[in-house]
């Protein structure tokens, strides 16, 4: 996976990153995207719909702009 993307241009918004850690319950001192980061790296899975790349890693789906490598936002799902 890290030959398809460039996580180093992984990045949010500032409306974003409210968003990421009002749903996460993260904490302020907790950088959004970094949290992401680790979370993509530390093993998940990618679906590429559209313009945005989902990645699901545990309980958490993040949705990510293919082109711009922006987060968009973070949700939790249910695993059957």
């Amino acid at each position: 996976m890290q030959n398809e993307f460039d996580l180093t241009r992984l990045h949010t918004t500032d409306l974003g990153e409210r968003r990421i850690r009002l749903y996460l319950g993260l904490p302020e001192d907790t950088d959004p995207a970094a949290y992401c980061r680790e979370l993509i790296l530390n093993g998940s899975e990618v679906v590429k719909q559209g313009k945005y790349h989902y990645f699901t890693a545990g309980n958490l789906r993040i949705t990510v702009n293919s082109q711009s490598m922006t987060i968009i936002t973070v949700r939790r799902i249910k695993r059957p």
